[in-house]
């Protein structure tokens, strides 16, 4: 049983779909495939370099845990958005928690910061 408060983030899961523009090209497009709470946390971060502009790009592991969610599973093919500060997560690997219905998703983030 998961403590009361423990999930107080929100994600947004995403799944990539195969579109085609006007042209014909294919593009890449992401759809929403569910909204749910959940506990971020950071395992670790990295920055690897900084560049002229005065902002470095690193790369961070995370930890999500989160319920399951009725109707669909979740697969490294997805993404995830915090709602609240609109940071993106590509999940690397989808583990089932030891407690029944609840999975726990190790995913990668980064890009540039300003300094």
């Amino acid at each position: 049983m998961v403590r009361a408060g423990t999930f107080r983030d929100r994600i947004r899961i995403e799944q990539y779909v195969a579109a085609t523009d006007a042209v014909g090209g294919a593009v890449k497009e992401w759809v929403e495939v569910a909204t749910v709470n959940c506990q971020i946390a950071e395992i670790s971060s990295r920055v690897y370099e900084r560049t002229g502009g005065g902002s470095e790009t690193g790369e961070g592991s995370t930890r999500i845990k989160l319920r399951e969610v009725p109707g669909f599973s979740i697969d490294p093919n997805m993404r995830c958005i915090d709602i609240d500060r609109g940071e993106e997560f590509d999940i690397v690997s989808v583990s089932p928690s030891r407690t029944r219905g609840e999975y726990t998703l190790l995913a990668k983030h980064g890009g540039p910061r300003r300094s």
